[in-house]
């Protein structure tokens, strides 16, 4: 396989796997209707708290995956002055 191929086909790979999260979390986000209330009460907001703190946990999860995604890339595919390419 040629330089540029490889780089072509890293390129795709990298893409696909960078807009597969995207895809989903924007899938995730849910939508309010014009008629959406503002919390009024102590419970709601607590309630509103809550579900921000739960995507907290959520989020810090699937960036310690991307982190060790990251880690083991770079171990298989170390960078080398000879390709230029990471």
């Amino acid at each position: 396989m040629g330089t540029t191929t490889r780089i072509l086909t890293a390129c795709a790979a990298a893409a696909a796997l960078f807009n597969a999260p995207l895809a989903r979390a924007a899938s995730d986000v849910p939508r309010k209707s014009a008629a959406a209330s503002v919390p009024t009460t102590v419970a709601e907001h607590e309630a509103l708290a809550k579900t921000y703190e739960d995507k907290v946990v959520l989020y810090q999860k699937e960036a310690q995956f991307h982190r060790e995604m990251l880690a083991d890339m770079q171990k298989k595919h170390p960078m080398t002055t000879k390709s230029g390419v990471n």
